[in-house]
């Protein structure tokens, strides 16, 4: 479960995800690739639960909130749960692949300094979803390097 294609990331995983099912297709796995509205936390979850009923384990890229949580912490009691990119809190996932994004945002931070030093200056930060970790996790340790 990714965002939509509007997205380029979300486009690369996509286009990730579409040989692995011929490059494992000898052990039977195949793979599907579900679009989530960002904005529709409580539809997510109604997806997963759904999900829940015939796939075998979930990779997901989706917002945090509680609702999405409770739905993968259920599947999670079944099926292995893998979030990707930005994780979410309390889902009892299995494992999280991606950045570490309170380091990404430091070494951003400190890069910002170097550039604006001797005489600063005043900055804009322009971050992704509100509703996902990753961007949260980047702009506080940016924030923690330039306080």
């Amino acid at each position: 479960m990714i965002q939509p294609p509007e997205n380029p990331f979300h486009v690369g995983v996509q286009q990730a995800f579409e040989p692995t099912a011929r490059l494992y297709a000898d052990l039977n796995m195949q793979f599907r690739v579900l679009h989530i509205d960002p904005n529709q936390p409580k539809r997510s979850a109604a997806q997963i639960s759904e999900l829940m009923i015939d796939h075998d384990g979930m990779i997901v890229c989706c917002p945090d909130s509680e609702e999405v949580a409770a739905a993968l912490r259920r599947f999670d009691e079944q099926r292995p749960v893998i979030t990707l990119e930005t994780d979410v809190h309390d889902s009892g996932r299995g494992t999280y692949i991606g950045s570490d994004n309170r380091k990404a945002g430091r070494v951003a931070g400190d890069l910002m300094g170097q550039l604006l030093r001797p005489a600063g200056g005043d900055m804009i930060i322009v971050t992704g979803l509100p509703s996902t970790i990753g961007p949260e996790e980047r702009e506080a340790g940016f924030r923690s390097v330039l306080h």
